[in-house]
């Protein structure tokens, strides 16, 4: 069985998708624990090529408007949310 196979069997993703999911280029700018869960789960969903770089802006990008106080929970969020824009992206053909 191969390892993206319930991703393509979604009809939102299917084969195609997953074939944008794989051929993605996806350069992060985020720092510590929000980049490493980002790269995790591009990873995870079968991004093959992920660059991070570092962010000189702390921006929040909206995460904070989810009245997060805890830093690391804010970072989990951030690093969530910059992964699966990405993949949203690459599914529409963006990358």
């Amino acid at each position: 069985m191969d390892r993206y196979t319930r991703q393509e069997r979604l009809a939102e993703i299917g084969r195609t998708g997953q074939a944008r999911i794989a051929s993605a280029r996806v350069e992060l700018r985020l720092n510590g624990l929000a980049a490493q869960v980002a790269a995790k789960y591009l990873a995870g969903a079968g991004v093959e090529s992920v660059q991070v770089k570092p962010c000189v802006s702390d921006d929040d990008q909206g995460v904070d408007a989810l009245g997060m106080r805890d830093p690391v929970a804010r970072d989990l969020a951030r690093g969530a949310q910059a992964a699966l824009r990405a993949i949203h992206e690459a599914l529409r053909g963006a990358r």
